[in-house]
């Protein structure tokens, strides 16, 4: 049936995410076309690692089917260029059928319409794949979207806008009842301001985020302000940009100074064997493998499952920032 599930994904964390990443990423590389940014090629290899397949039959596939995806969606033109890879790459490793996405699409479309949320291009994009995935593109999904936007706009109306569409949908998703939400982001946002963090974009994506960790507000901010603090004293600017990346890599139980370590020694080798450049892609994609290193070898359960899923979503609302970015660029040089 179109739009189904075709493959589940493997059981078990790879032992060597980053290898897996770094092979899956070279693979995709070799598909893009020169137009198409290596950034989101990149991105796009990272829901990969836990999809079963060689890399290159990986590579191959998400070629295949995000070039489909561009044919059939002619009013998706946010999926042209690197986009492609992004969603397709996501789709395949959801095990969803990718021919299935565009009818989908199109039914939580109108949805969003008619509880009129905002149109959001590369932002609206993720937030129909985020719900698509999840199975979570009904009416009442939809209108829950909504009222979390609205909630944003309340409380931070000069920061909310379309880049916050990815973060209402995994609040949708995830988050339990709105005044629930409202009251534990609100929470977390106020206590990391209190602990010196920029208030921005970045903070209120890693509020969000943060909402989402098993633990008190108080036990959150302590790992959130560890780990912010541990990759400063070891040299590294943090930009608002990385604020949801710290927020993920609250959800490990480890201390904050392995999770420095590993996330740094990622970095290094995606600079060296990927060239991964700028101050802010190569430390979020290093967070993405280096919360999988965190569970390698283990089995995928329900708990585990849940919390890729939301570092996918973390990450994909990253690629549609990056997207977006370009697209203003290449709009401001013409």
């Amino acid at each position: 049936m179109r739009g189904r599930y075709d493959r589940a994904v493997i059981a078990t964390v790879p032992s060597d995410p980053l290898g897996r990443f770094i092979a899956i990423a070279s693979e995709l590389a070799a598909h893009k076309r020169w137009w198409e940014g290596p950034t989101l090629v990149r991105y796009a290899a990272l829901p990969l690692v836990l999809a079963p397949g060689a890399p290159a039959a990986l590579a191959e596939r998400v070629d295949c089917e995000g070039g489909a995806l561009v044919k059939e969606q002619g009013w998706f033109s946010d999926l042209r260029g690197g986009m492609r890879f992004f969603v397709a790459g996501w789709l395949v490793a959801s095990g969803r059928v990718p021919s299935g996405f565009t009818s989908a699409c199109e039914a939580i479309r109108e949805r969003l319409r008619a509880a009129s949320v905002r149109r959001g291009g590369a932002y609206e994009v993720v937030a129909i794949t985020m719900l698509h995935v999840a199975g979570g593109g009904d009416e009442t999904t939809v209108q829950r979207l909504q009222q979390i936007y609205e909630m944003m706009r309340r409380h931070h109306w000069w920061l909310t806008g379309p880049d916050d569409l990815p973060a209402c949908a995994l609040l949708a998703l995830r988050g339990g009842d709105v005044p629930g939400i409202e009251a534990r982001v609100e929470g977390v946002y106020e206590r990391l301001r209190q602990h010196g963090i920029s208030a921005g974009s970045g903070l209120q994506m890693a509020s969000h985020i943060a909402c989402l960790v098993p633990a008190s507000e108080a036990d959150v901010v302590q790992r959130f302000v560890a780990l912010h603090s541990g990759f400063k004293a070891n040299g590294v600017q943090m930009w608002d940009s990385d604020l949801d990346e710290i927020a993920l890599l609250c959800l490990l139980d480890q201390d904050a100074e392995t999770t420095v370590r590993t996330v740094l020694d990622h970095r290094a080798e995606l600079k060296a064997k990927l060239r991964v450049s700028g101050p802010t892609v190569d430390f979020s994609l290093a967070c993405g493998t280096a919360f999988l290193a965190a569970h390698a070898g283990v089995d995928l359960d329900r708990r585990l499952s849940l919390d890729i899923e939301l570092a996918n979503f973390a990450m994909a609302a990253n690629a549609a920032r990056i997207h977006e970015a370009a697209k203003q660029a290449s709009h401001g040089a013409s």
